[in-house]
């Protein structure tokens, strides 16, 4: 998971933070121009079927699904 957070992190150029709102903290991305993004959810939906791993497309589509509208 953190490998998968490095990489977003430089793709949208954003840092780490860490929600402590929740009984259980979580750490995601922040960038300017997006909502959270889960590296976890990236990870996750891979591992969670049976299709091959792929975590560029997943990793891209995270990004795709958290930018706001300009």
């Amino acid at each position: 998971m953190a490998y998968v957070g490095e990489v977003l992190k430089l793709r949208i150029q954003g840092r780490w933070e860490l929600n402590k709102s929740r009984p259980q903290p979580y750490p995601y991305v922040v960038a300017g121009r997006h909502g959270p993004v889960m590296p976890i959810n990236v990870v996750w939906e891979q591992l969670s079927g049976l299709e091959p791993v792929n975590l560029r497309a997943a990793a891209a589509n995270e990004v795709r699904r958290t930018r706001m509208p300009p």
